[in-house]
Protein backbone atom coordinates (compact mmCIF):
# COMPACT_ATOMS: atom_id res chain seq x y z
CA UNK A 1 0.00 0.00 0.00
CA UNK A 2 2.95 2.58 0.39
CA UNK A 3 3.54 2.33 -3.40
CA UNK A 4 0.07 1.84 -4.45
CA UNK A 5 -1.52 4.89 -3.13
CA UNK A 6 1.23 7.62 -4.27
CA UNK A 7 0.86 5.44 -7.77
CA UNK A 8 -3.19 6.34 -7.31
CA UNK A 9 -2.09 10.09 -6.34
CA UNK A 10 -0.08 10.58 -9.26
CA UNK A 11 -2.68 8.82 -11.78
CA UNK A 12 -5.50 11.36 -10.36
CA UNK A 13 -3.30 14.04 -10.82
CA UNK A 14 -2.50 13.09 -14.24
CA UNK A 15 -6.28 11.94 -15.47
CA UNK A 16 -7.32 15.59 -13.83
CA UNK A 17 -4.88 17.62 -16.52
CA UNK A 18 -5.41 15.55 -18.95
CA UNK A 19 -9.53 15.42 -18.66
CA UNK A 20 -9.86 19.03 -17.51
CA UNK A 21 -7.28 20.63 -19.70
CA UNK A 22 -9.37 20.51 -22.40
CA UNK A 23 -11.57 22.69 -20.71
CA UNK A 24 -9.84 25.11 -19.15
CA UNK A 25 -7.90 25.17 -23.03
CA UNK A 26 -11.43 26.02 -24.25
CA UNK A 27 -12.14 28.70 -22.11
CA UNK A 28 -8.71 30.43 -22.42
CA UNK A 29 -9.46 30.41 -26.17
CA UNK A 30 -13.09 31.39 -26.24
CA UNK A 31 -12.93 34.98 -27.87
CA UNK A 32 -10.57 33.08 -30.64
CA UNK A 33 -12.03 30.04 -31.49
CA UNK A 34 -15.85 31.66 -31.21
CA UNK A 35 -16.11 34.90 -32.68
CA UNK A 36 -19.84 34.97 -33.02
CA UNK A 37 -22.67 34.12 -30.43
CA UNK A 38 -23.84 31.15 -32.17
CA UNK A 39 -20.33 29.85 -32.72
CA UNK A 40 -19.83 30.74 -28.41
CA UNK A 41 -22.93 28.44 -27.81
CA UNK A 42 -22.36 25.49 -29.90
CA UNK A 43 -18.68 25.46 -28.43
CA UNK A 44 -19.86 25.77 -24.73
CA UNK A 45 -22.69 23.23 -25.19
CA UNK A 46 -19.43 20.60 -26.67
CA UNK A 47 -17.82 21.54 -23.40
CA UNK A 48 -20.72 21.37 -20.96
CA UNK A 49 -21.47 17.47 -20.69
CA UNK A 50 -17.96 17.03 -19.69
CA UNK A 51 -17.04 19.82 -17.24
CA UNK A 52 -18.61 18.39 -13.68
CA UNK A 53 -17.48 14.81 -14.46
CA UNK A 54 -13.82 16.19 -15.07
CA UNK A 55 -14.11 18.65 -12.07
CA UNK A 56 -15.01 14.67 -9.92
CA UNK A 57 -11.11 13.66 -10.38
CA UNK A 58 -10.12 17.53 -8.40
CA UNK A 59 -12.13 16.32 -6.01
CA UNK A 60 -11.02 13.03 -5.47
CA UNK A 61 -7.32 14.05 -5.69
CA UNK A 62 -7.84 16.34 -2.84
CA UNK A 63 -9.26 13.75 -0.93
CA UNK A 64 -6.38 11.29 -1.63
CA UNK A 65 -3.90 13.60 -0.77
CA UNK A 66 -5.23 14.69 2.37
CA UNK A 67 -5.18 10.34 3.36
CA UNK A 68 -2.24 9.37 1.94
CA UNK A 69 -0.14 12.21 3.09
CA UNK A 70 -1.24 13.80 5.92
CA UNK A 71 1.59 15.24 7.29
CA UNK A 72 2.40 17.06 3.83
CA UNK A 73 -0.97 18.38 4.13
CA UNK A 74 -0.33 21.42 6.41
CA UNK A 75 3.02 22.26 5.19
CA UNK A 76 2.00 22.61 1.42
CA UNK A 77 -1.75 24.30 2.23
CA UNK A 78 0.25 27.03 4.72
CA UNK A 79 3.73 27.43 1.93
CA UNK A 80 1.28 27.85 -1.15
CA UNK A 81 -1.89 29.53 0.45
CA UNK A 82 -2.13 32.25 -1.93
CA UNK A 83 -1.94 29.69 -4.97
CA UNK A 84 -4.93 27.39 -3.62
CA UNK A 85 -6.60 30.81 -3.03
CA UNK A 86 -6.26 32.11 -6.05
CA UNK A 87 -6.80 28.56 -7.48
CA UNK A 88 -10.59 28.19 -5.86
CA UNK A 89 -11.88 31.58 -6.44
CA UNK A 90 -10.81 30.76 -10.17
CA UNK A 91 -12.48 27.67 -10.23
CA UNK A 92 -15.79 29.64 -8.90
CA UNK A 93 -15.70 32.08 -11.30
CA UNK A 94 -14.88 29.83 -14.60
CA UNK A 95 -17.98 27.68 -13.56
CA UNK A 96 -20.28 30.91 -12.77
CA UNK A 97 -19.23 31.91 -16.20
CA UNK A 98 -20.41 28.49 -17.49
CA UNK A 99 -23.68 28.08 -15.36
CA UNK A 100 -24.83 31.76 -15.61
CA UNK A 101 -24.50 32.75 -19.17
CA UNK A 102 -27.57 32.13 -20.34
CA UNK A 103 -29.84 32.72 -17.85
CA UNK A 104 -30.67 36.05 -18.98
CA UNK A 105 -30.64 36.91 -22.49
CA UNK A 106 -29.29 40.67 -22.59
CA UNK A 107 -26.05 40.42 -25.26
CA UNK A 108 -23.97 42.27 -22.31
CA UNK A 109 -25.01 39.74 -19.97
CA UNK A 110 -23.52 37.13 -22.23
CA UNK A 111 -20.48 38.56 -22.56
CA UNK A 112 -19.64 39.46 -18.98
CA UNK A 113 -19.86 35.88 -17.89
CA UNK A 114 -18.10 34.62 -21.40
CA UNK A 115 -15.10 37.04 -19.87
CA UNK A 116 -15.86 35.13 -16.74
CA UNK A 117 -15.09 31.56 -18.38
CA UNK A 118 -12.03 33.28 -19.82
CA UNK A 119 -10.67 35.28 -16.72
CA UNK A 120 -11.41 32.13 -14.53
CA UNK A 121 -9.76 29.56 -17.11
CA UNK A 122 -6.41 32.43 -16.88
CA UNK A 123 -6.59 31.91 -13.22
CA UNK A 124 -6.82 28.37 -13.02
CA UNK A 125 -3.52 27.83 -15.50
CA UNK A 126 -1.76 30.55 -13.51
CA UNK A 127 -2.63 28.78 -9.85
CA UNK A 128 -1.69 25.74 -10.94
CA UNK A 129 1.75 26.74 -12.74
CA UNK A 130 2.33 27.98 -9.61
CA UNK A 131 0.95 25.24 -6.99
CA UNK A 132 2.95 22.73 -9.53
CA UNK A 133 6.35 25.25 -9.19
CA UNK A 134 5.93 25.71 -5.34
CA UNK A 135 5.81 21.81 -4.47
CA UNK A 136 9.78 21.61 -6.22
CA UNK A 137 10.61 24.45 -4.45
CA UNK A 138 10.68 27.21 -7.18
CA UNK A 139 10.11 30.61 -6.87
CA UNK A 140 7.85 33.63 -8.71
CA UNK A 141 10.25 33.18 -12.04
CA UNK A 142 9.83 29.54 -11.91
CA UNK A 143 5.94 29.67 -11.52
CA UNK A 144 5.18 31.90 -14.18
CA UNK A 145 6.97 29.92 -16.87
CA UNK A 146 5.40 26.57 -15.68
CA UNK A 147 1.72 29.14 -15.53
CA UNK A 148 2.71 29.89 -19.65
CA UNK A 149 3.42 26.17 -20.59
CA UNK A 150 0.67 24.73 -19.05
CA UNK A 151 -1.06 27.82 -20.80
CA UNK A 152 0.10 26.79 -24.32
CA UNK A 153 -0.55 23.08 -23.49
CA UNK A 154 -4.43 23.71 -22.20
CA UNK A 155 -5.07 25.50 -25.76
CA UNK A 156 -3.52 22.96 -27.77
CA UNK A 157 -5.20 20.54 -25.77
CA UNK A 158 -8.49 22.38 -25.92
CA UNK A 159 -8.05 23.69 -29.93
CA UNK A 160 -8.20 19.45 -30.53
CA UNK A 161 -10.81 18.88 -28.25
CA UNK A 162 -13.01 22.09 -30.33
CA UNK A 163 -11.44 20.36 -33.80
CA UNK A 164 -13.42 17.39 -32.97
CA UNK A 165 -16.61 18.84 -31.81
CA UNK A 166 -17.29 21.29 -33.63
CA UNK A 167 -17.17 19.86 -36.88
CA UNK A 168 -16.71 21.95 -40.31
CA UNK A 169 -20.07 22.35 -42.63
CA UNK A 170 -18.60 19.53 -45.06
CA UNK A 171 -17.27 17.23 -42.34
CA UNK A 172 -14.45 16.77 -40.83
CA UNK A 173 -12.58 19.06 -38.00
CA UNK A 174 -12.57 22.05 -37.87
CA UNK A 175 -10.07 24.04 -40.01
CA UNK A 176 -9.99 27.46 -37.59
CA UNK A 177 -9.83 25.02 -34.44
CA UNK A 178 -7.25 23.09 -36.33
CA UNK A 179 -4.96 26.44 -37.45
CA UNK A 180 -5.22 27.59 -33.96
CA UNK A 181 -4.09 24.22 -32.42
CA UNK A 182 -0.87 24.26 -34.91
CA UNK A 183 0.09 27.66 -34.28
CA UNK A 184 -0.17 26.63 -30.44
CA UNK A 185 2.25 23.64 -30.83
CA UNK A 186 5.35 25.13 -31.24
CA UNK A 187 4.94 27.95 -27.95
CA UNK A 188 3.75 24.68 -26.42
CA UNK A 189 6.93 23.27 -27.16
CA UNK A 190 9.55 25.44 -26.21
CA UNK A 191 7.48 26.55 -22.88
CA UNK A 192 7.38 23.15 -21.55
CA UNK A 193 10.99 22.88 -22.31
CA UNK A 194 12.05 25.99 -20.41
CA UNK A 195 9.79 25.32 -17.22
CA UNK A 196 11.41 21.59 -17.23
CA UNK A 197 14.68 23.27 -16.25
CA UNK A 198 14.31 23.90 -12.81
CA UNK A 199 12.73 20.47 -12.16
CA UNK A 200 15.89 18.76 -13.39
CA UNK A 201 17.85 21.52 -11.81
CA UNK A 202 15.97 20.87 -8.20
CA UNK A 203 15.62 17.18 -8.69
CA UNK A 204 18.40 15.42 -11.26
CA UNK A 205 16.69 12.19 -10.97
CA UNK A 206 13.68 13.97 -12.39
CA UNK A 207 15.19 14.38 -15.89
CA UNK A 208 13.02 11.14 -17.31
CA UNK A 209 10.43 12.89 -16.56
CA UNK A 210 10.76 16.22 -18.11
CA UNK A 211 12.11 14.54 -21.03
CA UNK A 212 8.48 12.93 -21.30
CA UNK A 213 7.23 15.98 -20.68
CA UNK A 214 9.20 18.07 -23.66
CA UNK A 215 8.33 14.65 -25.99
CA UNK A 216 4.53 14.94 -25.07
CA UNK A 217 4.58 18.37 -25.84
CA UNK A 218 6.25 17.69 -29.19
CA UNK A 219 3.28 15.63 -30.49
CA UNK A 220 0.71 17.92 -29.35
CA UNK A 221 -1.19 17.98 -32.54
CA UNK A 222 -0.78 14.24 -33.58
CA UNK A 223 -3.98 13.29 -31.78
CA UNK A 224 -6.31 14.35 -29.15
CA UNK A 225 -4.92 11.15 -26.67
CA UNK A 226 -1.42 13.00 -27.61
CA UNK A 227 -2.73 16.53 -26.64
CA UNK A 228 -3.81 14.91 -23.28
CA UNK A 229 -0.68 13.29 -22.54
CA UNK A 230 1.01 16.64 -23.52
CA UNK A 231 -1.62 18.35 -20.90
CA UNK A 232 -0.72 16.08 -18.20
CA UNK A 233 3.23 16.25 -18.93
CA UNK A 234 4.04 19.23 -16.50
CA UNK A 235 2.19 17.38 -13.46
CA UNK A 236 3.68 14.08 -13.97
CA UNK A 237 7.43 15.60 -14.55
CA UNK A 238 6.59 17.32 -10.77
CA UNK A 239 4.82 13.58 -9.98
CA UNK A 240 8.35 12.05 -10.77
CA UNK A 241 10.64 14.95 -8.97
CA UNK A 242 8.54 14.47 -6.15
CA UNK A 243 8.01 10.75 -5.85
CA UNK A 244 10.98 9.67 -3.17
CA UNK A 245 9.62 12.43 -0.90
CA UNK A 246 5.74 11.68 -1.23
CA UNK A 247 7.09 7.65 -0.49
CA UNK A 248 9.09 9.26 2.35
CA UNK A 249 5.86 10.78 3.97
CA UNK A 250 2.90 7.90 3.68
CA UNK A 251 0.11 7.66 6.46
CA UNK A 252 -0.03 4.94 8.55
CA UNK A 253 -0.42 1.32 7.08
CA UNK A 254 -3.44 1.14 9.52
CA UNK A 255 -4.34 4.53 8.07
CA UNK A 256 -3.81 3.22 3.78
CA UNK A 257 -5.30 0.04 4.69
CA UNK A 258 -8.36 1.65 6.03
CA UNK A 259 -8.73 4.21 2.84
CA UNK A 260 -8.09 1.09 0.50
CA UNK A 261 -11.36 -1.02 1.95
CA UNK A 262 -13.34 2.59 1.97
CA UNK A 263 -12.04 4.53 -1.38
CA UNK A 264 -10.52 2.01 -3.74
CA UNK A 265 -14.21 -0.18 -4.56
CA UNK A 266 -15.44 4.10 -5.70
CA UNK A 267 -12.79 4.16 -8.39
CA UNK A 268 -14.20 1.75 -10.99
CA UNK A 269 -17.71 3.58 -10.26
CA UNK A 270 -15.50 7.15 -11.09
CA UNK A 271 -13.95 5.66 -13.89
CA UNK A 272 -17.26 3.60 -15.16
CA UNK A 273 -18.72 7.47 -15.04
CA UNK A 274 -16.78 8.71 -17.15
CA UNK A 275 -16.42 6.61 -19.83
CA UNK A 276 -20.30 6.69 -19.69
CA UNK A 277 -20.34 10.52 -20.02
CA UNK A 278 -17.85 9.72 -22.75
CA UNK A 279 -20.24 7.05 -24.89
CA UNK A 280 -22.92 9.36 -24.30
CA UNK A 281 -22.00 12.34 -25.74
CA UNK A 282 -19.75 11.12 -28.27
CA UNK A 283 -21.32 13.03 -31.23
CA UNK A 284 -21.49 16.68 -30.67
CA UNK A 285 -24.26 18.81 -28.90
CA UNK A 286 -25.99 21.33 -30.82
CA UNK A 287 -27.47 23.00 -26.99
CA UNK A 288 -27.07 22.64 -23.45
CA UNK A 289 -28.20 23.85 -20.32
CA UNK A 290 -24.31 26.25 -20.39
Amino acid sequence: MDVVWPSLFGLLLAGYFALEGFDIGVGLLLPVLARTPERRDRLIAAVGPFLLANEIWLVALAGVFVGVFPVLEGEVLSGLYPAFVALLLSWVVRDAGFWFRLREKSPAWRRTWEAAVVAGSAGLTLSWGFILSGAIGGGLLTGVAYGAALAALFAAHGTGFAARRLPAPGGGPDPLAGAVARRAALPAVLLTAVAAVPVVLAHPGAWPAAVLAVAAALLATRSFPATALAAAAPALATFGALLPYLLAHTASASTLGAMSLVALPLLPFMAAAQWWVWRAFRTPVARSFF
